[in-house]
């Protein structure tokens, strides 16, 4: 008599292990309407444009979309910009800031969303004027980070963990960097 064995038992088995071995870490992704940044005056870095007097501000809102391989996303972003006035050392300074930012998540198929405002607003970079002194422009910059990590992969995982700087200008510009991380609207 001849014994006749079956291998499928062994592949279905085989097949568990291979979801097994694909279901390990996968990460958190960010909802919709998710605060990742909400930065105003009072979040400052700079100490004496936190006691800065604001004038009339101007709002405006753009839509940022990072464009990270096949999996883009989208970001709406909230700018306030206001002529401020404040003292800095002996120094009586008039400037046009940012005053609030605030950035949510619009859309975000697979990626964990974070962010966060570095020190400031700072000034732009000075030029030589015409005396052979330095000349401050009008508009300070602020800039804010949006970090996004994500984990994919059945079998082999892959792991990211990107960042983009968004850099908020006071007259309302708002740039990415680098700017061929994506497109603003």
């Amino acid at each position: 008599m001849t014994e006749c064995y079956t291998l499928a038992p062994m592949r279905t088995h085989l097949l568990f292990a291979f979801v097994l071995l694909g279901c390990g870490k996968s990460n958190p992704v960010t909802p919709e309407k998710t605060t990742l940044v909400e930065w105003d005056t009072s979040k400052s870095t700079r100490a004496d444009f936190r006691a800065a007097t604001i004038g009339a501000r101007t709002s405006k809102d753009v839509k940022v979309t990072v464009k990270s391989g096949d999996a883009p996303f989208v970001v709406d972003v909230h700018v306030e910009t206001a002529p401020v006035d404040y003292s800095e050392g002996s120094h009586n300074v008039h400037q046009i800031a940012p005053v609030a930012i605030r950035a949510t998540v619009k859309s975000n198929p697979s990626w964990e969303l974070s962010g966060s405002c570095s020190d400031g607003p700072n000034y732009q970079m000075p030029s030589v004027g015409s005396d052979g002194g330095l000349v401050t422009p009008q508009g300070m910059i602020e800039s804010c980070t949006i970090k996004y990590h994500r984990v994919s992969g059945l079998v082999f995982k892959s792991e990211w963990s990107l960042l983009t700087t968004l850099e908020i200008r006071g007259d309302g510009k708002v740039e990415l960097f680098p700017a061929e991380d994506g497109t603003i609207e």
